[in-house]
């Protein structure tokens, strides 16, 4: 049975993200027809002979705390060897995926990166990454360090508001990467209905930070920043059971401004949700910038 349905239609029924459906429309892969109802928008044909990802799950990759340029490179290698074996349905990046060491006011760096060279690559890597999972749905949650830039902008550009910001400057649209605002909850659609793990960046960094993110949101919530992976899980008489999860970091583990012994891990987070919203959580955590997952063996060998 043949068709014709909205774009936002189009990209559900085919478990794709929107830059795949224009690329789509651009080879001729799918027929397109222009709406009668509204100019300049086109409704897209959905037949059996069109392709389905059929996966039981929504798998969601998550990649935290980056910091480009100070991203370990063989640990990020790995991740997205990994990201190219399994093709998630969507990404998400955590926050501070770049280190914006440029708009830094904490000082102590004699000769700090420019602002020019941490966007590009920033963007170098965003390429990367979309290049690995072409078809996956991407996200970007803005972190503390990400908020950098607006500060330095608030502070001594204050006529730049608005037109100097982390979106703009890595062309996050071309890419059809979403941005969420600093401590804003990020909840998936899974196919129409709203997942029950929300993302954000994080914010505390105590001894016991999954059970601080907890009692903080009240729900269940993956987050970054601490650099250090921690769970924690809460039940209730009424068989609710929430999950705080810490996540690893992908940057280099011992920068010189806080030594080795620090706590750090590499590592991400790999999320598969069922159709009802609930999920099953993975914190992946790598040992030397390896792991192995699924009997395969993937990083420094």
């Amino acid at each position: 049975m043949k068709r014709f349905v909205s774009r936002a239609e189009a990209i559900a029924a085919l478990g794709i993200c929107e830059r795949t459906i224009k690329k789509w429309k651009k080879q001729g892969r799918i027929e397109t027809i222009e709406d009668p109802s509204f100019q300049g928008r086109f409704l897209y044909r959905i037949d059996d002979k069109i392709p389905r990802k059929t996966a039981e799950t929504y798998r969601i990759l998550s990649m935290w705390d980056v910091h480009v340029p100070e991203a370990d490179g063989f640990a990020l290698k790995a991740v997205l060897d990994f990201a190219r074996d399994q093709q998630p349905d969507h990404i998400v990046l955590g926050g501070d995926f770049l280190e914006l060491e440029s708009c830094s006011m904490h000082g102590g760096n004699a000769n700090p990166h420019a602002l020019l060279d941490e966007i590009k690559a920033g963007r170098k890597t965003l390429e990367r990454i979309r290049n690995t999972c072409p078809d996956a749905k991407l996200t970007y949650l803005e972190g503390n360090h990400e908020t950098r830039l607006q500060r330095v902008v608030a502070s001594s550009l204050p006529t730049f508001s608005g037109a100097l910001d982390v979106p703009t400057l890595l062309d996050l649209r071309s890419l059809d990467c979403e941005w969420v605002p600093f401590r804003k909850l990020w909840q998936p659609d899974i196919r129409g209905v709203t997942g029950h793990l929300a993302y954000t960046h994080g914010e505390w960094a105590t001894l016991h930070h999954a059970k601080k993110h907890l009692d903080m949101y009240g729900m269940s919530v993956r987050y970054g920043h601490t650099h250090r992976p921690q769970t924690t899980t809460r039940g209730f008489g009424d068989g609710r059971v929430l999950y705080a999860i810490g996540s690893p970091c992908l940057r280099t583990l011992d920068p010189s401004w806080i030594g080795p012994h620090n706590g750090w891990l590499h590592g991400f987070g790999f999320d598969e949700f069922f159709h009802d919203g609930t999920f099953t959580a993975h914190n992946v955590v790598m040992w030397d910038r390896r792991f192995s997952f699924g009997g395969k063996m993937y990083g420094r060998v």
